[in-house]
């Protein structure tokens, strides 16, 4: 990566962005409802990277009380 790219924990700012990148698949993707709760969900990580401002790529895992093991539910790039 360089300066004008950034990993991030994502925020509610990003929904718009994840919804995006989800749009361009014609089959299984998630909806702007299912984006804000996994990005609300303390079980969930979702993760963005931003180019410039804008989220060219995401990332959304799963995991389950105390273990350390993590599902990968949604990867866009």
């Amino acid at each position: 990566m360089d300066e004008n790219t950034n990993l991030r924990r994502a925020g509610l700012v990003d929904v718009d962005g994840i919804v995006t990148l989800e749009s361009l698949f014609p089959g299984d993707r998630m909806s702007e409802r299912s984006v804000r709760r996994f990005v609300r969900l303390m079980t969930a990580g979702v993760w963005v990277v931003e180019r410039f401002g804008r989220v060219i790529g995401a990332l959304v895992m799963t995991t389950r009380g105390r273990t350390h093991r993590a599902r990968i539910y949604s990867l866009v790039v």
